[in-house]
């Protein structure tokens, strides 16, 4: 793996990835609050509240500089979703979520593929693990499209829930991703 500090800016096509900063906490918290996209997510408390939006920040921030995690905040004329990899050095795993108003418009497959290609083409990581609560459809699709695999199902907790639920856990080696990239 190579080292690499801080969270590059990726530009592309219609979408711009950056570090996301103290000044997104409004729009995460608002995007955030919408239950339609918190049930899909495990690891958000909920009710979600400014004080979250501003420790996650903070996390994110803290985890790029010491080169373990990269929160990218999805820029589409203002923060939208939020895709990252965060365990790099230990266990990479894929996390990310996108606003209601942009759901079904390929924004996230943007997203999540140039995050792919910065882990593998950047990083030299060799795999990375992700997966989704069970019917999550969509997600489980992005996935499947970069040549994530199902690699069984879990008990997850889900803070939101505020229980555990049913997950499938997936896994992308970068000789899978390279196959469905060509």
């Amino acid at each position: 793996m190579t080292a690499m500090v801080g969270t590059p800016t990726l530009t592309i096509g219609r979408l711009v990835l950056r570090a996301p900063g103290q000044n997104d906490t409004d729009r995460i918290m608002a995007l955030i609050r919408d239950e339609a996209v918190v049930q899909w997510l495990a690891r958000v408390p909920w009710p979600y509240r400014r004080s979250d939006a501003e420790t996650w920040v903070a996390g994110a921030v803290d985890g790029a500089a010491k080169g373990d995690e990269y929160a990218f905040a999805i820029d589409k004329g203002g923060l939208i979703g939020i895709v990252g990899l965060r365990d790099v050095r230990t266990a990479p795993e894929l996390g990310y979520w996108l606003g209601r108003a942009w759901w079904g418009q390929g924004i996230m497959t943007e997203a999540v593929g140039a995050v792919l290609a910065f882990a593998f083409d950047a990083l030299g990581l060799s795999r990375i693990s992700s997966g989704v609560f069970k019917g999550n459809d969509a997600s489980l699709a992005i996935q499947r499209k970069f040549g994530f695999m199902e690699i069984g199902e879990s008990d997850f907790p889900s803070l939101y829930h505020d229980r555990t639920l049913r997950h499938i856990d997936t896994r992308l080696s970068e000789s899978a991703y390279r196959s469905h990239q060509s």
